[in-house]
């Protein structure tokens, strides 16, 4: 490094951001953008709600790589209308702008109606996304056995699915793998919200990923599983390239290779330790190169 005093990385990747659109205090999508780009975010997955076409059309013109999602929150009776519906949507944003989309349930729907089966179909015959993020009154634990009943119901009503692509599951939470139980569709999990608070653009992923470096270090925190995390070596690829694993976008994004286009970020401000561990601090500091 002999003109910057760093860590060079790749730019990072949203598994799942929620911009909440359409909300009055909400931003639109050129300032969400903006923001993203400004703060070495080069990949993310997007919630997406009112005028998805339009959003569709700013993520193609867009230097940062996009995945749509729409979340499906049907009244009763209208589940299987919203879904056919988000269908329509995701293959008409495939069509007029080559923008790669899935679609999502809200947590209420895994209790309440009966599209969770065919949703589960859906994400796992096409390359496609499906959520899950905490709730304090659907918590993770119970959205995931209700996403395994769903998935047992649809073994069952179709023993013999025709050719499966790799639908992925992407899990905004702190669960045990093993209470997903999904073959066919493989998880990512993620501690980082991917959340604007309150319909603000506000976020210093650096900031969150020192949160994360503190909270790992914690005594006991990882005392039931073989996760050790002691650095930005650690965290990092879980915002690079199995982010950008997740949203199907590792072949450009997540890491730098020849080939690639995934952004070059600078982190300033960071201590190393005597054994080669690279830490962030709280003076830690992000520059985008490219």
């Amino acid at each position: 490094l002999e003109y910057f005093d760093g860590v060079i990385v790749p730019g990072f990747v949203l598994p799942a951001c929620r911009p909440l659109p359409g909300n009055p205090n909400s931003i639109t999508f050129s300032e969400l953008d903006a923001r993203l780009r400004k703060n070495g975010i080069r990949g993310a997955g997007i919630l997406i709600g009112a005028e998805p076409m339009e959003w569709f059309r700013g993520m193609q013109e867009s230097t940062i790589r996009y995945h749509g999602i729409l979340e499906l929150c049907p009244g009763d009776d209208e589940e299987f209308m919203v879904f056919q519906e988000a269908v329509s949507i995701i293959s008409n944003a495939w069509n007029e702008y080559h923008q790669p989309g899935s679609i999502t349930c809200c947590q209420q729907s895994w209790f309440d109606t009966e599209l969770p089966p065919y949703l589960l179909e859906y994400i796992s015959t096409h390359r496609s996304l499906l959520t899950l993020s905490e709730d304090w009154e659907f918590p993770l634990p119970v959205q995931a056995l209700a996403l395994n009943q769903a998935w047992e119901k649809l073994r069952e009503d179709c023993p013999e699915p025709g050719h499966i692509l790799p639908g992925h599951l992407v899990i905004m939470g702190g669960i045990p793998e093993e209470q997903i139980k999904l073959q066919e569709i493989q998880a990512f999990h993620f501690t980082h919200p991917g959340e604007f608070q309150n319909g603000t653009a506000d976020i210093s992923f650096v900031k969150d990923l020192f949160k994360m470096q503190s909270e790992a270090e914690k005594p006991g925190l990882f005392q039931d599983t073989e996760i050790s995390l002691s650095g930005l070596q650690d965290i990092l690829p879980s915002y690079t390239i199995e982010a950008a694993r997740a949203i199907f976008e590792d072949i450009k994004l997540g890491s730098l290779e020849p080939g690639k286009i995934p952004g070059i970020n600078l982190i300033s401000g960071i201590e190393y330790t005597p054994d080669g561990i690279i830490r962030l601090s709280e003076k830690s500091s992000l520059k985008v190169l490219h």
